[in-house]
């Protein structure tokens, strides 16, 4: 009776088909199964002694501990499934971390044709260079006449002057109609090339801020995701262990409620059974997941980007078009700090920065273009005048024609007809 009182009590402690019911439960299920194993194990050895009768009142108590272990026995395979869903459902959080490689790739190829066409665009703009130097030949023939005579002191001298003014005049004839079409398809082939750049070196920071930003945000998501893997896999193997402690339990404490449900003369060979028995927990293993390797997330091609100096020797300064069309100033990216070696650009066009001075400093200013054309037909009243106010004249027009001379050569103006008039 005190054994039946005891089970009874057990049962009634956990409550019926309630043993383990939530991991916070656990510890208190293990306990009392442990306790209810050892009772009835004592009951048992009792029982088959003949110390302890067999009644209908633990006949009943035993068929409740039968349906409350089947009850644990089923609940563990539940919460079995349930955490190895767990598990799994961690290792495709990994592999749900994705690198948009078609994004990546669709950048790529935008910057490698931005890059090709600006290439096509320099080299077309260094054959227009070179054709302008053919067919605009004659302005650099200026500088053989813009070596300025001695100022004249008689009319012999004086002569000459006119001989130097006259041969610089025919040197600043008006350029041929190709010269002109020329240089104006120049200007506007290097207005384009320019464009060309820009458009190619904002493509290329696209496609580093695409990159970057891409492996960032995968290799984040892959930590975190690695690191809740690790926390779901630490509380599944506590919970593991104490699912096959319950289950191992609940088969011992069925076995025993077989004894005691046996007849007499099977309790000795069922009990012996039961204590030589071991309890396979194999089908309650959770089976762990490594972390799947890692993709393949390569910053390496936007390790260099606009305007790094190696950026510039490998998309500018070493192609063959950059000695005859050299860019203009490089665009930074807008969301990279700016670069401390960006090299100083070079001239936009092949033409030199300045030209050397050829007059000397003591001339007195240039006479303007209107003025020239008023004294046009001074050189005719030249033997009327005392030599000082020739001298002076000339020297006047010697200094702005070669103003004249180096605009033109400069690019900065053109021969109208109101300068050959």
């Amino acid at each position: 009776a005190s054994h039946t009182s005891a089970l009874e009590r057990l049962l009634l402690r956990g409550g019926k088909s309630g043993v383990g019911a939530g991991s916070a439960s656990m510890a208190g299920g293990d306990r009392r199964l442990a306790d209810m194993a050892v009772g009835l194990q004592k009951l048992a050895v009792d029982v088959i002694s003949g110390k302890e009768p067999m009644t209908e009142s633990l006949e009943h108590v035993l068929q409740a501990i039968r349906e409350d272990m089947e009850g644990v026995t089923k609940k563990g395979n539940f919460d079995h499934a349930e955490d190895q869903g767990e598990v799994d459902r961690a290792r495709d959080a990994i592999l749900s971390c994705n690198v948009d490689k078609g994004k990546i790739l669709m950048y790529t190829n935008l910057t490698e044709n931005a890059e090709k066409e600006h290439g096509t665009c320099r080299t077309e703009e260094g054959e227009l260079i070179m054709k302008k130097k053919e067919t605009c030949s004659h302005v650099a023939e200026i500088a053989e006449y813009t070596k300025v005579p001695d100022c004249p002191n008689n009319l012999v001298e004086l002569q000459d002057w006119i001989h130097w003014a006259e041969k610089l005049n025919e040197t600043l004839s008006p350029p041929s109609e190709e010269c002109i079409e020329t240089d104006e398809a120049l200007v506007e082939q290097v207005a384009a090339c320019n464009k060309s750049q820009a458009l190619f070196e904002s493509t290329f920071c696209g496609y580093h801020q695409t990159v970057e930003f891409t492996c960032e945000v995968y290799h984040e998501c892959r930590k975190l995701a690695i690191a809740d893997r690790d926390d779901v896999h630490a509380a599944v193997k506590i919970a593991e262990a104490g699912r096959k402690a319950e289950y191992s339990t609940a088969t011992d404490i069925m076995c025993l409620v077989d004894v005691l449900e046996a007849k007499d003369a099977e309790r000795q060979g069922k009990y012996q059974k039961c204590a030589d028995k071991t309890t396979d927990t194999s089908k309650l293993d959770i089976e762990y997941h490594d972390a799947p390797a890692a993709l393949d997330c390569d910053t390496g091609p936007v390790t260099v980007y606009p305007c790094l100096g190696q950026w510039q020797y490998d998309h500018y300064t070493s192609k063959t078009w950059y000695l005859q069309a050299p860019t203009t100033v490089c665009t930074p990216c807008v969301h990279i700090e700016p670069p401390t070696d960006i090299p100083t650009p070079s001239p936009a066009t092949s033409l030199p920065t300045s030209l050397p001075t050829l007059l000397p400093t003591s001339l007195p200013t240039a006479l303007s273009l209107a003025e020239l054309a008023s004294r046009r037909h001074y050189a005719s009243d030249l033997p009327t005048k005392s030599p000082a106010d020739g001298g002076h004249h000339l020297t006047s027009m010697a200094a702005a024609l070669q103003q004249l001379a180096v605009n033109v050569i400069k690019g900065t103006e053109r021969l109208t007809d109101s300068h050959l008039a």
